[in-house]
């Protein structure tokens, strides 16, 4: 065992035992710790650099470039429970006994990202925190592959949360529209409110008019009489056009959110997965309205300049 091993054992040690508690590391952190101190330990032995620097430098500035991508997958909640003395203990077990608590839970490839949608169970993840994560790790000389993994993974799965759960979750309140076609209100029902709504109008200027019996008040009312009668008409004659469109539009977010699922599903593998395949289902999918984060393309363009694997 030469210097470079012995360094890296020694960190890994001290990371698993300063940040990590036991069930943590069962749920894959200390996978990533052991497969980047790998290869930063064979990426600093084959460039000869001096085992001092190797030590306080390379290999933890590694390490900063994972705990950064862990951090951003916890929330603010969940975090401030490890700062808060006051915060009571059974609470804290309870909470870090949790299979679902983000700190006792870092990223796997999640089988059905739909159910945690509809369950409105969506994982933290701060975009601009990992899109920052990706951008450190293509500026480091070392490479590695589990890495590339996860952050291509954590990158997909990120704007197919933020895309399903602003479609399917959305917040509606009573006056307010609808941004999502998936909560909007039918078409018909909003046809059917308008037509009461200007028969009831109708109903009270004909009725005024009538109750008054004056006859500038009758021709004073047969003017909103008409208009109304006339957006009746309009609204009844547009209403096929709009229920299509309508349809259109739910349609099109369902083959989205099914497209963005499909390409996510591709990227649960044991064996190693093509990049140029997966940046061509991703660019066939974008095609279709899918914006997905820049860097996802960034790290694929890397990985192809390589190996063309992850």
């Amino acid at each position: 065992m030469d210097g470079y091993e012995q360094i890296r054992k020694s960190y890994e040690e001290q990371i698993l035992k300063n940040y990590i508690s036991e069930k943590y590391q069962q749920r894959g952190f200390e996978y990533y710790v052991r497969e980047i101190s790998k290869t930063v330990s064979e990426y600093a032995r084959g460039k000869e650099i001096a085992l001092e620097d190797f030590e306080w430098n390379v290999l933890p500035q590694a390490m900063e470039v994972l705990e950064d991508l862990r951090l951003a997958m916890i929330s603010y909640k969940d975090l401030s429970l490890t700062w808060d003395d006051d915060f009571d203990k059974n609470e804290e077990a309870e909470r870090l006994d949790s299979s679902n608590n983000e700190i006792n839970y870092f990223w796997t490839h999640e089988r059905n990202p739909l159910h945690r949608i509809k369950s409105n169970n969506i994982p933290h993840l701060d975009r601009f925190s990992i899109e920052n994560v990706c951008d450190r790790y293509l500026k480091e000389p070392w490479r590695c592959e589990a890495l590339d993994r996860l952050l291509i993974d954590v990158l997909v799965a990120m704007e197919l949360y933020a895309f399903g759960d602003e479609m399917i979750n959305e917040e509606t309140y009573w006056l307010a529209p609808k941004r999502s076609p998936l909560k909007q209100r039918h078409i018909f029902f909003q046809y059917l409110r308008g037509q009461l709504l200007n028969a009831t109008l109708i109903a009270m200027f004909v009725g005024g008019a009538i109750w008054i019996d004056q006859s500038w008040v009758f021709w004073l009312a047969v003017v909103p009489v008409v208009i109304l009668m006339a957006f009746s008409v309009i609204s009844t004659g547009a209403l096929p056009f709009a229920w299509r469109q309508q349809s259109k539009a739910k349609g099109r977010v369902v083959d989205l959110i099914g497209a963005m699922s499909g390409v996510y599903a591709e990227l649960m593998s044991d064996g190693p997965i093509s990049a140029s395949h997966i940046k061509y289902r991703l660019e066939d999918v974008a095609a279709k309205g899918v914006v997905w984060p820049a860097p996802v393309f960034a790290v694929l363009e890397d990985v192809l300049g390589r190996t063309g694997r992850f």
